[in-house]
């Protein structure tokens, strides 16, 4: 029956891959697209969100420029409180996500293409934030040994992974207007733990958030260095940790604090999605393990 029960859940976690048997007929205009602003540019996205060749055909420039759109539209809506508009805020931010999940080859393996659903990782018996940070950013592994350059599109995943939960955050704000699903709760327990070390850090640190993606670089770089040289994959995040107190002149207990705060903030975010979900069940036994990990003082302790 445990056997069912996570295959099951995998199924509606992993949120499988968008696919349209039009994919060959549709030719959606993203120039155009990209020039809408407000309402219009968010149904437009609603309405190609499960389109793969609108990602593929979106050039970075139309990306860019769609997410400042539906920045600006966000910030809007927000300063209204009718229900249209934290409504409109928040599917704004639900077609940002997918925008920037679905245009970023790394966020998108490390969410669909894991061998089991994220809160699997969180609820083993040997599961610690150390364990399931590497398992999740295994994906990086594969890239560094194919690509040696591949600093630039890590330093963009951590900064977009950031992004995400960013934007959860925004939704879980008028959670009760959103259309959450189960595969939410996986980007958001992925996106939470892996950016975890970028917001902790910008915390610790002082770093505002025009800076957030230089010091991505900065981690990015580290990753990777650590990650060649590292004995066991399960240290990379305490020896991130290390090296930066090095470079960045802050205490690596200050920045492992402010980390495992980033996670008891994501633990209440998650709950709230969650519930809204109808996924409340298997999301709390991951609930209360990010509130462990970002409560104990064992936790990324040297």
């Amino acid at each position: 029956m445990r056997i069912i029960f996570v295959a099951c859940s995998f199924l509606v976690f992993t949120a499988c891959s968008n696919y349209s048997i039009f994919t060959k007929l549709d030719s959606p205009n993203t120039e155009r697209i990209s020039l809408y602003t407000g309402k219009k540019l968010v149904l437009t996205l609603e309405e190609n969100i499960n389109s793969p060749k609108f990602y593929k055909t979106l050039t970075e420039e139309q990306k860019n420029k769609i997410i400042s759109s539906l920045d600006e539209y966000i910030q809007q809506e927000k300063k209204s409180t009718t229900v249209d508009s934290l409504a409109m805020a928040t599917r704004s931010a639900m077609v940002a996500i997918d925008i920037l999940i679905n245009t970023d080859s790394l966020i998108y393996e490390m969410i669909y293409n894991m061998a089991n659903p994220a809160f699997v990782y969180l609820v083993e018996p040997s599961a610690s934030l150390s364990t399931v940070f590497c398992s999740f950013t295994s994906v990086f592994n594969k890239s560094i040994q194919k690509d040696k350059s591949i600093i630039k599109p890590i330093a963009l995943c951590f900064y977009n992974l950031y992004k995400i939960t960013e934007y959860y955050d925004l939704a879980a704000n008028s959670s009760k207007y959103g259309g959450y699903s189960g595969g939410d709760l996986q980007k958001f327990i992925v996106s939470a733990i892996v950016s975890g070390i970028l917001s902790g850090t910008a915390q610790a640190a002082g770093i505002s958030d025009t800076e957030l993606k230089n010091l991505s670089s900065e981690i990015a770089q580290i990753y990777v260095q650590i990650q060649q040289n590292v004995e066991q994959d399960e240290l990379i995040l305490q020896e991130m940790i290390n090296e930066l107190e090095k470079r960045l002149g802050v205490s690596g207990k200050e920045i492992a604090f402010a980390y495992k705060n980033q996670l008891f903030l994501k633990a209440n975010i998650l709950e709230e999605i969650a519930l809204f979900a109808g996924f409340y069940n298997l999301a709390e036994e991951s609930v209360k393990m990010l509130k462990k990990w970002g409560s104990d003082e064992k936790t990324l302790s040297n």
